[in-house]
């Protein structure tokens, strides 16, 4: 059956991260560990999130933006059939549910904080002045942008949280210190202790922060590979995905002959062109169930 629509426009530069752990839902060999988790664990996130949000009506899990007054395009999905992907619930939950990979997270929908039941282990945060961050973050799943409403950027509260430290050579120097930083990829047991004293001392409102920070001291505590790589702000005609170019050294978009954030001489990454993402495993319900009952769905 055909999925929904795919994400159209402009989408950010964002920071991708992934804890490592053994899994029987990943790919440990995967050549790009941040981008597989997510594909490979897209679905059982929405459905994680959408049991947390009360968002399962009949055994549909209904889309955040589902209304009642527009059958024809609200989406959703049948949960068994996401479940059945992964061995069944029971599966799903024994897999997740005891490994230390599954990072808490705060819901915006609900009061207070809860945790998801289900496939924490890999995140996205977006930063920058970007349009679009809001709501390609809502696309993927992952709540809150990495924007504050008020006062300093995330990349800002971040510069003023590393000076603030003696990082003693740690990480490559750059301007901002946030691409010499993520752009490492992967960090020694010494930079996560480091980073993690820096992200203690940034208060973001942002979700995706939140669970970036306590993905640090997770992979800390259990002795984890933390992993993160950094994309580039981009664009979506729905139906292929255009990114910018970027320094091949630090990540930095808009790279010239000499980078201003790193200072390297390097010929930068050339732009590239992927499929688009789409909405998996979001479908157009009245596709599934007709518009009388995707209607009586979204009604409840």
């Amino acid at each position: 059956m055909k999925r929904s629509a795919a994400i159209l426009g402009p989408t950010p530069p964002f920071l991708r991260w992934t804890i490592v752990v053994p899994c029987p839902f990943r790919d440990a060999d995967a050549k790009n560990l941040t981008d597989a988790a997510f594909r490979e664990l897209r679905s059982l996130r929405a459905v994680a999130v959408g049991e947390l949000e009360r968002r399962i009506v009949d055994g549909v899990c209904l889309h955040p933006d589902a209304d009642s007054n527009r059958p024809g395009e609200a989406l959703g999905f049948p949960v068994e059939e996401v479940y059945a992907a992964y061995g069944g619930k029971k599966e799903a939950d024994a897999a997740c549910l005891r490994c230390p990979a599954n990072v808490p997270v705060a819901s915006s929908e609900l009061d207070g904080e809860v945790e998801f039941s289900k496939a924490g282990c890999f995140g996205w945060l977006p930063f920058g002045n970007d349009d679009g961050a809001s709501g390609f973050m809502a696309l993927m799943e992952c709540e809150g942008s990495g924007r504050e409403t008020q006062g300093l950027s995330i990349v800002d509260q971040f510069e003023a949280a590393f000076l603030s430290q003696e990082d003693s050579g740690l990480f490559p120097t750059t301007s901002p210190r946030w691409f010499g930083v993520w752009s490492q990829g992967k960090f020694t047991k010494q930079q996560l202790v480091w980073l993690d004293r820096v992200c203690q001392q940034i208060d973001s409102a942002s979700i995706a922060w939140q669970r970036l920070a306590r993905a640090v001291r997770v992979s800390i505590e259990h002795d984890l590979e933390f992993r993160v790589d950094l994309t580039p702000a981009g664009s979506s005609d729905g139906v292929c995905w255009h990114v910018e170019s970027c320094c091949s050294c630090c990540g930095a978009s808009d790279p010239e002959a000499l980078c201003k954030v790193c200072g390297t001489k390097a010929a930068p990454l050339r732009a590239r062109k992927t499929r688009v993402l789409g909405l998996r495993p979001y479908l157009k319900l009245v596709a599934i169930f007709g518009a009388e009952e995707t209607k009586r769905l979204c009604e409840k």
